[in-house]
């Protein structure tokens, strides 16, 4: 059980993704970020597939050291030039992912900036991203946005919830 979002909106990035960097945003999105050897950067040699070897339901559940929660919802397009919602089910934490993101893969001075992992991804950790987000809560119907200039995510409620509605459409 839990809460559906939509959203709707994209984030642009200059300069666009390379073929590699594209390759790893994508395959971090369909990772699960589970507290795993490797943390929140592991990358499962088939992302989608990815099932713990004999690892319990605790560390299963519980998000990688690092990571915002357990799935992140935004994927970057074929051409690289933006980020968007993946459109799973129940995305969890889409402002925290989105900071995630920019500021651990993608930014100047981003946190792998001359790692390992960079280099082995080929991330150029250059980029600029602007753009905005709206998302809407099914349960309340709260109504939000996601802003992004120069790298910076700033968050605002457009229009607030009616938290007693359960039903779509009311009686």
């Amino acid at each position: 059980m839990g809460i559906h979002t939509t959203y709707v909106g994209h984030v642009t990035i200059e300069p666009r993704l390379s073929v590699r960097e594209v390759a790893i945003v994508r395959d971090l999105n369909q990772t699960r970020r589970w507290d795993a050897p490797g943390g929140a950067l592991r990358v499962a040699p088939y992302p989608v597939d990815d099932e713990p070897p004999r690892a319990g339901l605790d560390a299963r559940n519980r998000p990688a050291p690092g990571a915002p929660g357990l799935w992140c919802p935004w994927t970057a397009c074929d051409r690289g030039h933006c980020l968007h919602w993946d459109g799973r089910e129940k995305p969890y934490d889409g402002a925290a992912w989105l900071r995630w993101t920019i500021d651990t893969l993608l930014r100047p001075g981003a946190d792998v900036t001359g790692s390992a992992f960079a280099r082995e991804h080929g991330l150029t950790c250059d980029h600029t991203l602007d753009g905005m987000i709206v998302g809407e809560r099914a349960d309340t119907m709260t109504l939000f946005v996601f802003g992004v200039a120069d790298n910076e995510v700033r968050t605002a409620v457009l229009l607030p919830g009616v938290p007693e509605v359960q039903e779509w459409p009311p009686r």
